[in-house]
């Protein structure tokens, strides 16, 4: 008898997860919307981005960010090297924008770390996060930091869109409709109330209410989110907000991916 519990358990368990939830966001974002309010803010925004062994794609992405459509004395950039040993400490040197500021970590500490000392030097109203592969549309950041017009708006996430065309067949496909799964229902609880977690190459959080990352934390898009909406404001997403990524390349990459995000 108690098998036959555990298993009908364990049965229900599993058609709540993948059916039973999505259906009670959809009924509740439907039934009980709770918009908020944009606006063309410009407050200060400090872009901080967590680097080890970015070599190859920093010069583009410093670049990027120095292209980006927002006021140039309202913006700061700050870039930290965490232990990288590939040229990336010597191509940070070289930086010459009044809006960058860069930091080198002499030994790897981890994204945590890296991420926490962007904080505690930044100066901005808003710290935006970012990695170093994403590429930000030019009005990005601009859209982004409408959200926080509305008071309770304390976390914003963007929205990430992939390109598909460097992965294999079977990658391709199920990381297309997974992640188009997964947004919907983002969009559903940021409707009806806030996201549980964002999209970690780039989303914004009020300073006032950001926190130092615990040491080893490897989920920070998650762990800031869920930090925000404990002190009682809501975490939204902005789908006009968009940067382009690829995800691994292959099922195996996506699995190991997978594996690791789960272990955060």
């Amino acid at each position: 008898m108690i098998a036959v519990w555990t298993f009908w358990l364990a049965g229900l368990t599993i058609v709540y997860t993948y059916a039973g939830y999505p259906l009670w966001l959809w009924f509740r974002a439907s039934l009980f919307e709770h918009p908020w309010k944009r606006a063309d803010i410009r407050p200060t925004v400090s872009i901080i981005m967590a680097v080890h062994n970015g070599g190859a794609l920093l010069p583009e992405k410093i670049n990027q960010l120095l292209a980006i459509d927002y006021p140039r004395d309202l913006l700061e950039i700050l870039i930290v090297s965490d232990g990288s040993v590939d040229g990336t400490n010597e191509i940070l040197a070289k930086v010459c924008d009044a809006r960058a500021r860069t930091f080198i970590l002499p030994q790897r500490c981890g994204k945590a770390t890296a991420l926490n000392l962007g904080i505690r030097e930044a100066a901005g109203e808003m710290l935006l996060f970012v990695d170093i592969r994403p590429v930000l549309e030019k009005d990005a950041v601009r859209r982004l930091i409408q959200n926080f017009a509305d008071p309770q708006i304390g976390c914003v996430g963007g929205q990430l869109m992939l390109r598909s065309d460097v992965h294999d067949g079977s990658t391709a496909a199920v990381s297309d409709f997974y992640w188009r799964y997964e947004q919907w229902m983002r969009k559903c609880e940021a409707r009806s109330g806030s996201v549980l977690g964002v999209y970690g190459g780039f989303y914004a959080v009020r300073r006032k209410v950001a926190m130092q990352l615990s040491e080893g934390t490897i989920l920070d898009d998650m762990y800031q989110p869920l930090h925000v909406a404990s002190q009682g404001y809501r975490v939204v997403l902005d789908e006009s907000a968009r940067v382009w990524d690829v995800w691994p390349r292959t099922s195996n990459g996506e699995f190991t991916r997978k594996v690791r995000t789960l272990a955060g």
